[in-house]
């Protein structure tokens, strides 16, 4: 049952069901209204209603932040947690991307290695969204560090080219593939140079990082790159 936690405390909040509820037509600023979209909410149905994108009630307050109401729905209707939109984004997924920690730390049940239409894992997400905390967390829940996305992208490719380097750091003990290229044949190292970020240069050169690989586009090593883009 959905209890106090259910409160229209703030409007964030009201906005929040608003948008879970889009299809109810239901107007939050009028009292019996909140009433009525109250009694919806200890609807089973409700729990389960998606929008348009297919985002149910629990991706939304995992994307919101709402600790409170996730764990009231997650208690009622634990079958959500795995409910993807139309993108194939779990809650898991949207509580990596938007450091939701506390969040993901309890999503029991969530399939840790699921993938969206480019093959983004969670654990891709959390990377490229450098917070370490959570990247550590998955990792725990046995997350795959070498899922490639559909253009042959690592979780450290997206860690390195976003200049990450706590979280660059953490996958490369894990021993990822410092040299591995994407489908345009650009590795970590070069779209590194690209973005001119020293630390992580020398870091992943220091790892064994293929200094003398050459991507596809423009048939340059790794070292060109800056020189050619005119940023050294």
């Amino acid at each position: 049952m959905l209890n106090e936690n259910f409160r229209f405390a703030t409007n964030k909040e009201e906005n929040t069901f608003k948008e879970m509820c889009a299809g109810f037509n239901l107007i939050l600023h009028k009292e019996s209204n909140k009433m009525r979209l109250k009694e919806q909410l200890e609807s089973v149905q409700t729990k389960t209603q998606c929008n348009w994108e297919n985002r149910s009630p629990l991706f939304i307050s995992c994307e919101k932040g709402h600790y409170s109401i996730v764990q009231s729905l997650i208690k009622s209707t634990s079958d959500l947690i795995n409910r993807c939109d139309e993108e194939r984004l779990s809650p898991l997924f949207v509580a990596c991307e938007k450091r939701k920690v506390e969040i993901a730390k309890i999503l029991n049940g969530a399939k840790i290695n699921s993938v969206d239409i480019r093959n983004h894992s969670p654990f891709y997400a959390a990377c490229r969204s450098d917070y370490l905390e959570v990247v550590k967390l998955l990792k725990t829940k046995s997350a795959a560090s070498g899922i490639y996305n559909i253009w042959g992208g690592s979780p450290l490719f997206v860690a390195s080219r976003e200049s990450h380097f706590n979280v660059v750091e953490f996958l490369i003990n894990l021993k990822s593939d410092v040299s591995k290229a994407d489908s345009n044949g650009k590795t970590k190292l070069i779209v590194v140079c690209e973005e001119v970020n020293v630390n992580i240069v020398a870091f992943l050169i220091e790892s064994g990082a293929n200094v003398n690989h050459c991507e596809n586009e423009r048939d340059l090593h790794c070292m060109s790159h800056a020189l050619v883009d005119m940023r050294i």
